[in-house]
């Protein structure tokens, strides 16, 4: 039976098509884990490209490719998770610098079997293919010719009456630009101090430090999840700066992220 799917799949790639294809949300290992057993035993390497999938058996290889921007990288299956609601994949380190993570924390992409192992699965029990699907939908960055492609669905973000003008918080480093209220992403780095899946939790927060003085605001949308960032930065030192004068003069925590399209 085993031998019977890996030739399905073989003729299904031969095809064009993506018989195994899945969308949904990836994460990464903490660098704490390195040297800990998986599930299957084996220990975690953070620079080794491995990946917790439920999913697909031990040894499976799966390409994982970002949504928005097309990184891809293959890693192999080799512990059971996520074993959070929503996610997908949890990669190692090293693919999680692959695909841009370790700034971005989550994205949404797409998993794909590259190559399928005749071990158990991971999470234990025994692998069950899916029903053949269409050709997927290729990303961004695999568009060939000069189209706009039709980027993921996501709930809209409603125009923000700005809140009155107060002085801001003297931060040095906090750059030139024009003061805004949940202006769009633009290109730069930027200080995210939040994340939430629900848009009306990320607006909250946002308004509430526009109402403190903050006047670089911005909700960044990331697959399902609401990013609440302060920036944009037109590089990542002062976007630092800015991080590290937050924790020491107002004790609040970020970290730098790159917010370019």
């Amino acid at each position: 039976m085993q031998k019977l799917v890996v030739l399905m799949i073989s003729l299904f790639s031969i095809m064009g098509l993506s018989a195994q294809s899945d969308i949904g949300i990836a994460s990464y290992y903490a660098p704490g884990f390195h040297g800990k057993r998986t599930s299957t035993g084996e220990k975690y390497d953070h620079a080794g490209f491995t990946c917790a999938n439920k999913k697909y058996p031990r040894g499976s290889i799966l390409r994982v490719t970002r949504v928005d921007d097309g990184r891809s990288v293959e890693v192999r299956v080799n512990d059971c998770g996520p074993h959070r609601k929503g996610r997908i994949v949890d990669v190692s380190g090293a693919a999680a610098k692959s695909l841009g993570l370790i700034s971005d924390g989550v994205a949404q992409v797409r998993v794909e079997l590259v190559k399928l192992s005749t071990e158990k699965l991971a999470c234990g029990g025994t692998y069950k293919p899916d029903t053949p699907a269409a050709p997927a939908v290729p990303t961004p960055a695999e568009t060939s010719d000069k189209r706009t492609p039709t980027p993921p669905a996501t709930k809209p973000i409603p125009k923000v009456t700005p809140a009155p003008k107060t002085t801001a918080p003297p931060i040095e480093g906090q750059g030139t630009y024009p003061a805004e209220a949940l202006r769009p992403i633009e290109k730069g780095f930027g200080v995210q101090v939040g994340s939430y899946r629900v848009y009306e939790n990320a607006a909250e927060v946002a308004k509430g430090l526009q109402e403190k003085g903050y006047d670089k605001v911005l909700i960044r949308v990331q697959g399902n999840v609401h990013q609440v960032v302060l920036g944009p930065f037109d590089t990542r030192e002062n976007a630092a700066v800015y991080r590290d004068n937050l924790k020491s003069k107002y004790n609040m925590e970020g970290f730098v992220i790159a917010i370019g399209q």
